[in-house]
């Protein structure tokens, strides 16, 4: 049992007094000191293959199109992640963000990327930002950068308007939506950085490798991209 002494200094424990502590991933009451609970821990479908270190698919799609310099990933996003990242998408809660940002941080020491200048995020309409009242993706990526100790800026790149929402296009739809779907700001100076880019999914990588495009585009050294989950979509093998 912690002490009092401990509890008194624990900001955790005294949240979970105006709001029930809940797990990242079934939302079930748990302990104010954990991020999930034993059910699910046991249960989250962590990566369980070699991923190409480039591109960040069990099937590697790499050609010289893909901009981005590496790709990290954590779990698989199967049935089981479908209502914890829905959750994380429209409700923000922070033991999503938590856990997924330690586990993020976890992948990059181990491949030893971990020297960056920035940490920033792939971005949401205007509308939407104003239905929900955040941007999921700069949840965690702030998360991310507070335990790399690195500074976060989600400004860097917007999205463009009247462009389709991702989700609901096809794997070739997605790769020529994307391409037109985010701007840089010019307001912004990225020359010679190493750049962190956080999403919480990897699906075709359209996305990401857009948003990666205009950070080299106006002067990136580096962009390494870090995601929650990773799909298996239509096209690949595994």
């Amino acid at each position: 049992m912690k002490s009092i002494k401990f509890m008194l200094f624990d900001k955790r424990f005294w949240l979970d007094l105006l709001a029930p502590n809940r797990c990242a991933f079934c939302d079930e009451i748990i302990s104010y000191d954990k991020l999930c609970c034993d059910d699910c821990e046991n249960s989250i479908p962590y990566i369980d293959r070699k991923l190409c270190d480039k591109c960040g698919k069990a099937s590697c799609f790499c050609d010289e199109n893909i901009s981005y310099d590496s790709c990290v990933s954590v779990v698989w996003y199967d049935n089981s992640m479908v209502a914890p990242v829905v959750r994380f998408k429209t409700k923000m809660p922070d033991n999503f963000s938590d856990f997924f940002s330690m586990k993020i941080v976890d992948l990059l020491k181990s491949k030893n990327l971990t020297q960056f200048d920035l940490v920033t995020c792939t971005p949401i309409g205007k509308s939407a930002y104003k239905d929900k009242g955040f941007n999921h993706a700069s949840v965690l990526g702030k998360c991310v950068a507070e335990n790399l100790n690195l500074p976060f800026d989600d400004r860097i790149l917007y999205k463009n308007k009247n462009v389709s929402v991702q989700h609901t296009l096809s794997y070739d739809e997605r790769i020529k939506n994307a391409s037109k779907s985010f701007s840089f700001n010019s307001k912004k100076d990225v020359k010679g950085m190493k750049i962190l880019l956080c999403d919480d999914i990897i699906t075709t990588g359209s996305t990401l490798n857009a948003c990666a495009k205009l950070l080299k585009d106006n002067g990136a050294e580096l962009v390494v991209c870090a995601v929650a989950c990773n799909t298996k979509y239509n096209k690949e093998t595994v």
